[in-house]
């Protein structure tokens, strides 16, 4: 699999889409290992980061179909939200809601991430996600917009 770094990813850097989100093996083997999730629910960055290393599917799916993007957007952990990218995750994987991680960041109302995936969006390498039958409100924390 290959990984960017974020500023690469973001920057001018066209990586082969189908390399970088290929599906790997759950940590541990079995596919029902939730570890990742779990790591990334509680905003432990080592111990997701040592699952991902030992081949922790970043993409995999948890309740209602989120992925450690999801939860680490509804989280406002910048930092885990950037491994994950930089590890390959989906930016456009919606759960059974129909939310991308960019949609939860914004409903959590954490700027520097919702400016994160605004970014990540606009420079995705790859093919655009369709936009929801119901449109999504895009509200900013206004002090964080006059920065």
């Amino acid at each position: 699999m290959q990984r960017l770094k974020t500023t690469e990813w973001l920057g001018s850097a066209t990586p082969d889409i189908e390399k970088q989100n290929d599906k790997r093996c759950c940590a541990g083997g079995s596919m029902n290992d939730q570890r990742l999730i779990e790591a990334v629910k509680a905003g432990d960055y080592r111990e997701a980061a040592r699952l991902i290393k030992d081949g922790g599917d970043v993409d995999q799916q948890h309740q209602q179909g989120w992925t450690p993007l999801n939860y680490s957007a509804a989280r406002g952990d910048l930092e885990i939200c950037k491994l994950l990218v930089e590890s390959g995750a989906g930016i456009y994987k919606a759960g059974e809601d129909q939310r991308t991680p960019y949609m939860i960041a914004l409903a959590a109302g954490n700027a520097p991430v919702i400016e994160f995936f605004r970014c990540a969006q606009a420079n995705y390498p790859g093919a655009k996600r369709k936009p929801p039958q119901r449109q999504y409100c895009n509200a900013y924390v206004l002090r964080a917009l006059r920065e």
